[in-house]
Protein backbone atom coordinates (compact mmCIF):
# COMPACT_ATOMS: atom_id res chain seq x y z
CA UNK A 1 0.00 0.00 0.00
CA UNK A 2 3.29 2.57 0.29
CA UNK A 3 3.63 2.90 -3.23
CA UNK A 4 0.08 3.83 -4.42
CA UNK A 5 0.06 6.13 -1.07
CA UNK A 6 2.88 7.56 -1.86
CA UNK A 7 2.50 8.41 -5.41
CA UNK A 8 -0.67 10.24 -3.97
CA UNK A 9 0.84 12.10 -0.95
CA UNK A 10 3.71 13.24 -3.92
CA UNK A 11 0.41 14.61 -6.32
CA UNK A 12 -0.83 15.85 -3.89
CA UNK A 13 2.19 17.87 -2.91
CA UNK A 14 2.96 18.94 -6.17
CA UNK A 15 -0.22 20.06 -6.93
CA UNK A 16 -0.08 22.70 -3.79
CA UNK A 17 3.75 23.86 -5.21
CA UNK A 18 1.92 24.98 -8.51
CA UNK A 19 -0.71 26.56 -7.43
CA UNK A 20 0.98 29.80 -7.45
CA UNK A 21 1.79 29.49 -10.88
CA UNK A 22 -1.79 28.61 -11.58
CA UNK A 23 -2.49 32.08 -9.38
CA UNK A 24 -0.16 34.27 -11.75
CA UNK A 25 -1.44 37.50 -12.05
CA UNK A 26 -4.30 37.54 -9.50
CA UNK A 27 -4.95 39.43 -6.46
CA UNK A 28 -2.50 37.38 -3.35
CA UNK A 29 -4.39 39.82 -0.59
CA UNK A 30 -1.97 38.93 2.16
CA UNK A 31 1.36 39.89 0.04
CA UNK A 32 0.04 43.19 -1.08
CA UNK A 33 0.71 44.59 2.61
CA UNK A 34 4.39 43.22 2.49
CA UNK A 35 5.04 44.71 -0.95
CA UNK A 36 3.87 47.87 -0.25
CA UNK A 37 5.84 47.90 3.17
CA UNK A 38 8.72 47.02 1.76
CA UNK A 39 8.68 50.01 -0.96
CA UNK A 40 7.30 52.92 1.87
CA UNK A 41 10.05 51.47 4.31
CA UNK A 42 12.60 52.11 1.70
CA UNK A 43 11.92 56.06 1.44
CA UNK A 44 9.39 56.73 4.36
CA UNK A 45 9.51 54.36 7.63
CA UNK A 46 7.53 56.56 9.17
CA UNK A 47 4.43 56.11 7.23
CA UNK A 48 4.30 52.01 7.75
CA UNK A 49 2.20 52.03 11.23
CA UNK A 50 -0.64 54.11 12.29
CA UNK A 51 -0.11 54.05 15.48
CA UNK A 52 -2.85 56.29 17.33
CA UNK A 53 -5.69 56.46 15.03
CA UNK A 54 -9.42 56.47 15.87
CA UNK A 55 -9.61 53.94 13.27
CA UNK A 56 -7.27 51.11 13.96
CA UNK A 57 -7.30 49.80 10.73
CA UNK A 58 -6.59 53.04 9.20
CA UNK A 59 -3.60 53.61 6.48
CA UNK A 60 -1.09 56.39 5.97
CA UNK A 61 -1.18 58.20 2.30
CA UNK A 62 1.79 56.92 1.31
CA UNK A 63 0.67 52.75 2.34
CA UNK A 64 -2.60 53.08 1.12
CA UNK A 65 -1.03 54.64 -2.07
CA UNK A 66 1.75 51.56 -2.64
CA UNK A 67 -1.01 48.83 -1.35
CA UNK A 68 -3.13 50.24 -4.52
CA UNK A 69 -0.12 50.35 -6.73
CA UNK A 70 0.98 46.47 -5.62
CA UNK A 71 -2.83 45.30 -6.71
CA UNK A 72 -3.53 43.80 -10.19
CA UNK A 73 -4.97 46.77 -12.34
CA UNK A 74 -9.21 46.52 -11.52
CA UNK A 75 -8.82 46.00 -8.55
CA UNK A 76 -11.49 47.73 -5.43
CA UNK A 77 -8.72 48.80 -3.58
CA UNK A 78 -10.75 50.41 -0.70
CA UNK A 79 -12.04 47.03 -0.22
CA UNK A 80 -8.79 45.27 -0.24
CA UNK A 81 -6.63 47.30 1.56
CA UNK A 82 -5.43 46.59 5.08
CA UNK A 83 -2.50 48.05 7.55
CA UNK A 84 0.94 46.41 8.04
CA UNK A 85 0.74 44.14 11.55
CA UNK A 86 3.65 42.14 10.81
CA UNK A 87 6.41 43.30 13.37
CA UNK A 88 9.58 46.05 12.27
CA UNK A 89 12.09 42.82 12.53
CA UNK A 90 10.70 41.56 9.06
CA UNK A 91 11.51 44.82 7.13
CA UNK A 92 14.91 43.59 5.66
CA UNK A 93 13.42 40.73 3.84
CA UNK A 94 9.89 42.77 2.24
CA UNK A 95 12.47 45.50 1.34
CA UNK A 96 13.87 42.94 -0.87
CA UNK A 97 10.68 42.32 -1.68
CA UNK A 98 9.34 46.06 -2.53
CA UNK A 99 11.65 46.32 -5.42
CA UNK A 100 10.45 43.24 -7.70
CA UNK A 101 7.33 43.99 -9.68
CA UNK A 102 4.34 42.82 -8.38
CA UNK A 103 3.17 39.69 -10.15
CA UNK A 104 7.05 38.15 -9.31
CA UNK A 105 6.78 39.74 -5.01
CA UNK A 106 2.98 38.11 -5.23
CA UNK A 107 4.23 34.29 -6.52
CA UNK A 108 6.87 34.33 -3.81
CA UNK A 109 4.29 35.39 -0.96
CA UNK A 110 2.12 32.38 -2.23
CA UNK A 111 5.45 29.92 -3.18
CA UNK A 112 6.76 30.42 0.46
CA UNK A 113 2.85 29.93 1.55
CA UNK A 114 3.18 26.40 -0.42
CA UNK A 115 6.54 25.53 0.66
CA UNK A 116 5.88 25.90 4.14
CA UNK A 117 2.66 23.25 3.83
CA UNK A 118 4.63 21.22 1.69
CA UNK A 119 7.44 21.28 4.14
CA UNK A 120 5.47 20.12 7.05
CA UNK A 121 3.56 17.29 5.40
CA UNK A 122 7.08 15.71 3.94
CA UNK A 123 8.26 16.12 7.54
CA UNK A 124 4.92 14.32 8.97
CA UNK A 125 5.12 11.94 5.50
CA UNK A 126 8.65 11.09 7.34
CA UNK A 127 7.43 9.94 10.53
CA UNK A 128 4.42 7.98 9.49
CA UNK A 129 6.35 6.24 6.47
CA UNK A 130 9.25 5.22 9.45
CA UNK A 131 7.46 4.51 11.87
CA UNK A 132 3.87 2.96 11.07
CA UNK A 133 4.04 2.38 7.08
CA UNK A 134 0.53 0.85 7.55
CA UNK A 135 -0.42 4.00 8.10
CA UNK A 136 0.56 6.02 4.86
CA UNK A 137 -2.48 5.59 2.51
CA UNK A 138 -4.51 6.95 5.45
CA UNK A 139 -2.47 9.88 5.92
CA UNK A 140 -2.14 10.32 2.31
CA UNK A 141 -6.13 10.83 2.20
CA UNK A 142 -5.96 13.17 4.94
CA UNK A 143 -3.25 15.50 3.24
CA UNK A 144 -5.35 14.99 0.06
CA UNK A 145 -8.84 16.18 2.22
CA UNK A 146 -6.84 19.25 2.82
CA UNK A 147 -6.00 20.40 -0.31
CA UNK A 148 -9.61 23.20 -0.08
CA UNK A 149 -7.81 24.60 3.05
CA UNK A 150 -4.21 24.77 0.95
CA UNK A 151 -5.45 26.09 -1.55
CA UNK A 152 -7.28 29.12 -0.11
CA UNK A 153 -4.42 29.77 2.24
CA UNK A 154 -1.98 29.54 -0.15
CA UNK A 155 -4.01 31.82 -2.71
CA UNK A 156 -4.02 34.60 -0.19
CA UNK A 157 -0.27 34.11 0.18
CA UNK A 158 -0.99 33.44 4.06
CA UNK A 159 2.30 33.25 6.49
CA UNK A 160 0.26 30.79 8.97
CA UNK A 161 2.18 27.99 6.78
CA UNK A 162 5.29 28.76 8.85
CA UNK A 163 3.39 28.28 12.01
CA UNK A 164 2.16 25.07 10.97
CA UNK A 165 5.65 24.00 9.55
CA UNK A 166 7.24 24.94 12.96
CA UNK A 167 4.99 23.02 14.71
CA UNK A 168 6.08 19.68 12.40
CA UNK A 169 9.77 20.66 12.60
CA UNK A 170 9.29 20.19 16.26
CA UNK A 171 11.84 21.09 19.35
CA UNK A 172 13.67 17.41 19.95
CA UNK A 173 15.75 17.89 16.43
CA UNK A 174 17.54 21.09 18.34
CA UNK A 175 19.74 18.66 20.18
CA UNK A 176 21.72 19.23 17.38
CA UNK A 177 23.48 21.93 16.18
CA UNK A 178 21.92 21.75 12.90
CA UNK A 179 18.55 20.89 13.88
CA UNK A 180 19.11 23.48 16.35
CA UNK A 181 19.97 25.92 13.52
CA UNK A 182 16.41 24.81 11.26
CA UNK A 183 14.23 24.48 14.61
CA UNK A 184 15.39 27.86 15.55
CA UNK A 185 15.51 29.71 11.99
CA UNK A 186 11.45 29.03 11.44
CA UNK A 187 10.32 29.51 14.92
CA UNK A 188 11.96 32.68 14.52
CA UNK A 189 10.46 33.11 11.18
CA UNK A 190 7.22 32.78 13.01
CA UNK A 191 7.88 34.92 15.59
CA UNK A 192 8.98 38.18 13.19
CA UNK A 193 6.14 37.89 11.14
CA UNK A 194 3.19 36.92 14.20
CA UNK A 195 4.78 38.59 17.58
CA UNK A 196 2.66 36.01 19.18
CA UNK A 197 4.94 32.83 18.68
CA UNK A 198 7.56 34.45 21.05
CA UNK A 199 5.32 32.80 23.75
CA UNK A 200 6.68 29.27 22.84
CA UNK A 201 10.25 30.33 24.66
CA UNK A 202 8.50 29.09 27.88
CA UNK A 203 8.73 25.38 26.35
CA UNK A 204 12.03 25.55 25.18
CA UNK A 205 12.68 27.07 28.49
CA UNK A 206 11.50 23.99 30.01
CA UNK A 207 12.72 21.76 28.00
CA UNK A 208 16.21 23.61 28.38
CA UNK A 209 16.91 23.66 24.89
CA UNK A 210 19.94 26.07 25.40
CA UNK A 211 21.13 25.93 21.53
CA UNK A 212 17.70 26.67 20.43
CA UNK A 213 17.64 29.89 22.35
CA UNK A 214 21.08 30.64 21.35
CA UNK A 215 20.32 30.66 17.82
CA UNK A 216 16.99 32.53 18.24
CA UNK A 217 18.39 35.01 20.16
CA UNK A 218 21.14 35.15 17.25
CA UNK A 219 18.26 35.08 14.46
CA UNK A 220 16.22 37.88 16.13
CA UNK A 221 19.27 40.08 16.84
CA UNK A 222 20.49 40.41 13.27
CA UNK A 223 16.89 40.91 12.11
CA UNK A 224 16.33 43.72 14.47
CA UNK A 225 19.15 45.42 13.74
CA UNK A 226 18.44 45.40 10.47
CA UNK A 227 14.78 46.73 11.36
CA UNK A 228 16.72 49.38 13.27
CA UNK A 229 18.77 50.45 10.40
CA UNK A 230 15.57 51.07 7.86
CA UNK A 231 13.27 52.41 10.41
CA UNK A 232 14.56 53.43 13.60
CA UNK A 233 13.59 52.91 17.19
CA UNK A 234 9.99 54.74 15.89
CA UNK A 235 8.72 51.50 13.79
CA UNK A 236 9.28 49.89 17.34
CA UNK A 237 6.87 52.06 19.05
CA UNK A 238 4.50 52.89 16.02
CA UNK A 239 3.74 48.78 15.88
CA UNK A 240 3.17 48.32 19.88
CA UNK A 241 0.60 51.06 19.53
CA UNK A 242 -0.67 50.05 16.56
CA UNK A 243 -1.09 46.75 17.76
CA UNK A 244 -3.21 48.14 20.84
CA UNK A 245 -5.38 49.91 18.59
CA UNK A 246 -6.16 46.97 16.56
CA UNK A 247 -6.78 45.08 19.83
CA UNK A 248 -9.53 47.24 20.47
CA UNK A 249 -11.20 46.17 16.77
CA UNK A 250 -10.24 42.16 17.06
CA UNK A 251 -13.22 40.88 19.31
CA UNK A 252 -15.41 42.00 16.83
CA UNK A 253 -13.75 41.16 13.60
CA UNK A 254 -16.21 38.73 11.51
CA UNK A 255 -13.53 36.55 10.59
CA UNK A 256 -12.22 35.77 14.31
CA UNK A 257 -12.16 32.48 15.85
CA UNK A 258 -11.15 32.96 18.93
CA UNK A 259 -12.14 32.51 22.23
CA UNK A 260 -13.01 36.19 22.54
CA UNK A 261 -14.79 36.31 19.36
CA UNK A 262 -16.92 33.40 21.54
CA UNK A 263 -17.30 36.19 23.96
CA UNK A 264 -18.35 39.16 22.30
CA UNK A 265 -20.61 37.27 20.53
CA UNK A 266 -21.80 36.20 23.92
CA UNK A 267 -21.92 39.62 25.34
CA UNK A 268 -20.72 42.71 22.73
CA UNK A 269 -19.69 44.81 25.80
CA UNK A 270 -17.02 42.20 26.21
CA UNK A 271 -13.46 44.22 26.14
CA UNK A 272 -9.74 43.18 26.97
CA UNK A 273 -10.11 46.61 29.49
CA UNK A 274 -12.34 44.95 31.41
CA UNK A 275 -12.16 42.78 34.50
CA UNK A 276 -14.24 40.17 33.34
CA UNK A 277 -11.77 39.70 30.16
CA UNK A 278 -9.05 39.58 33.01
CA UNK A 279 -10.45 36.89 34.79
CA UNK A 280 -11.15 34.58 31.50
CA UNK A 281 -7.42 34.97 30.86
CA UNK A 282 -6.55 33.67 34.35
CA UNK A 283 -9.21 30.72 33.82
CA UNK A 284 -7.57 30.13 30.76
CA UNK A 285 -3.74 30.00 32.60
CA UNK A 286 -5.16 27.90 35.08
CA UNK A 287 -6.76 25.74 32.47
CA UNK A 288 -3.59 25.34 30.43
CA UNK A 289 -1.17 24.69 33.53
CA UNK A 290 -3.51 22.06 34.67
CA UNK A 291 -3.73 20.27 31.51
CA UNK A 292 0.21 20.50 30.98
CA UNK A 293 0.68 19.17 34.81
CA UNK A 294 -2.01 16.05 34.83
CA UNK A 295 -1.02 15.02 31.27
CA UNK A 296 1.08 16.94 28.91
CA UNK A 297 4.45 16.99 30.90
CA UNK A 298 4.54 13.21 30.63
CA UNK A 299 4.61 13.34 26.78
CA UNK A 300 7.33 13.19 23.99
CA UNK A 301 9.08 17.12 23.83
CA UNK A 302 7.87 17.50 20.39
CA UNK A 303 4.22 16.96 21.81
CA UNK A 304 4.80 19.06 24.64
CA UNK A 305 5.32 22.22 21.59
CA UNK A 306 2.66 21.41 19.26
CA UNK A 307 0.55 21.34 22.27
CA UNK A 308 2.01 24.79 23.60
CA UNK A 309 1.43 26.05 20.02
CA UNK A 310 -2.48 25.33 20.13
CA UNK A 311 -2.47 26.57 24.11
CA UNK A 312 -1.48 30.01 22.67
CA UNK A 313 -3.99 30.26 20.53
CA UNK A 314 -6.72 30.74 23.38
CA UNK A 315 -5.27 33.81 24.13
CA UNK A 316 -4.14 36.41 21.10
CA UNK A 317 -6.92 38.40 20.39
CA UNK A 318 -7.71 37.83 17.09
CA UNK A 319 -7.60 33.90 15.56
CA UNK A 320 -7.60 34.05 11.92
CA UNK A 321 -9.15 30.70 10.70
CA UNK A 322 -6.19 29.93 8.90
CA UNK A 323 -4.15 29.69 12.31
CA UNK A 324 -5.99 26.78 12.74
CA UNK A 325 -2.52 24.76 10.24
CA UNK A 326 -1.40 25.03 14.12
CA UNK A 327 -4.21 22.76 15.49
CA UNK A 328 -3.72 20.43 12.04
CA UNK A 329 0.17 20.18 12.51
CA UNK A 330 -0.24 19.20 15.93
CA UNK A 331 -3.36 16.74 15.89
CA UNK A 332 -1.48 14.89 13.23
CA UNK A 333 2.10 15.07 15.09
CA UNK A 334 0.31 13.53 17.97
CA UNK A 335 -1.45 10.71 16.28
CA UNK A 336 1.55 9.88 14.50
CA UNK A 337 2.98 9.47 18.10
CA UNK A 338 0.40 7.05 19.39
CA UNK A 339 0.63 5.22 15.78
CA UNK A 340 3.14 2.56 17.17
CA UNK A 341 0.40 1.80 19.70
CA UNK A 342 -2.76 1.49 17.77
CA UNK A 343 -2.89 2.02 14.16
CA UNK A 344 -6.23 2.37 14.32
CA UNK A 345 -5.51 6.21 15.43
CA UNK A 346 -4.32 6.99 11.53
CA UNK A 347 -8.28 7.21 10.79
CA UNK A 348 -8.06 10.20 12.54
CA UNK A 349 -5.73 11.77 9.86
CA UNK A 350 -8.69 11.93 7.13
CA UNK A 351 -11.20 13.38 9.72
CA UNK A 352 -8.67 16.02 10.97
CA UNK A 353 -8.59 16.44 7.06
CA UNK A 354 -12.54 16.97 6.60
CA UNK A 355 -13.41 19.22 8.98
CA UNK A 356 -10.47 21.11 8.07
CA UNK A 357 -11.81 21.70 4.73
CA UNK A 358 -15.48 21.95 5.95
CA UNK A 359 -14.16 24.97 7.79
CA UNK A 360 -12.50 26.66 5.56
CA UNK A 361 -14.86 26.05 3.12
CA UNK A 362 -17.48 27.56 5.40
CA UNK A 363 -15.31 30.30 6.68
CA UNK A 364 -17.55 33.92 6.90
CA UNK A 365 -18.87 36.56 8.64
CA UNK A 366 -21.76 35.06 10.45
CA UNK A 367 -21.36 35.17 14.10
CA UNK A 368 -22.89 31.82 14.13
CA UNK A 369 -19.20 30.90 12.64
CA UNK A 370 -17.34 33.01 15.21
CA UNK A 371 -19.38 31.09 18.15
CA UNK A 372 -19.16 27.87 16.81
CA UNK A 373 -15.40 27.96 16.60
CA UNK A 374 -14.32 29.76 19.42
CA UNK A 375 -16.18 26.88 21.11
CA UNK A 376 -14.67 24.27 18.60
CA UNK A 377 -10.94 25.72 19.90
CA UNK A 378 -11.93 24.95 23.61
CA UNK A 379 -12.53 21.52 23.19
CA UNK A 380 -9.73 20.98 20.45
CA UNK A 381 -6.86 21.72 23.48
CA UNK A 382 -8.78 19.68 26.36
CA UNK A 383 -9.17 16.73 23.61
CA UNK A 384 -5.42 17.24 22.50
CA UNK A 385 -4.59 16.68 25.66
CA UNK A 386 -6.10 13.45 26.18
CA UNK A 387 -4.51 12.69 22.54
CA UNK A 388 -1.39 13.31 23.69
CA UNK A 389 -0.62 10.61 26.16
CA UNK A 390 0.72 7.42 25.10
CA UNK A 391 -0.86 4.29 26.98
CA UNK A 392 2.57 3.12 27.35
CA UNK A 393 4.75 4.57 29.52
CA UNK A 394 7.91 3.98 27.57
CA UNK A 395 6.43 6.04 24.93
CA UNK A 396 6.42 9.07 26.86
CA UNK A 397 10.18 10.09 26.63
CA UNK A 398 11.22 9.16 22.95
CA UNK A 399 10.86 12.36 20.23
CA UNK A 400 9.02 12.37 17.93
CA UNK A 401 10.79 14.33 14.76
CA UNK A 402 12.29 12.16 12.24
CA UNK A 403 15.46 11.47 13.20
CA UNK A 404 15.92 12.40 16.82
CA UNK A 405 17.88 10.47 19.09
CA UNK A 406 15.87 9.68 22.62
CA UNK A 407 15.94 12.46 25.34
CA UNK A 408 14.65 11.86 28.14
CA UNK A 409 16.11 14.42 29.87
CA UNK A 410 15.38 17.52 27.78
CA UNK A 411 18.37 18.60 27.69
Amino acid sequence: MSGPARFVFVAVMIGWLCFPVVMWGQLTLDAVPLIAAGRVAATDPAQLYVASAQDPEALTPRFNEESCAAMPPGTDCAQYSFPFTHTPMVLPVVLLLGKLPNDVAAFLCRLMSAGGLVGGMALLWQLVTRRAPGAAPLFAAGAALLTPFAVITIGIGQSSSILFLSVCVGISRSRTTRGALASSAVWTATVVMKAWPAALVLVALLQRRWKLLAFSVLWTAVLLAGALAIGGTRSLGDFVESSRALRTVSFANGYNRGIDALAYTIAPSWNGDSAAYLLSVLVRIGVVVALWRVRIRRTAADVQWAFAWVAVLWFIPLVWFHYWWVIVGAAFLMVVDRLDEDPRWAWLFPVVGVLSALGALGNDQSPAMSASLGVALVAILVGLAFLAVPTDPAARTRPVAAGARPDPTGS
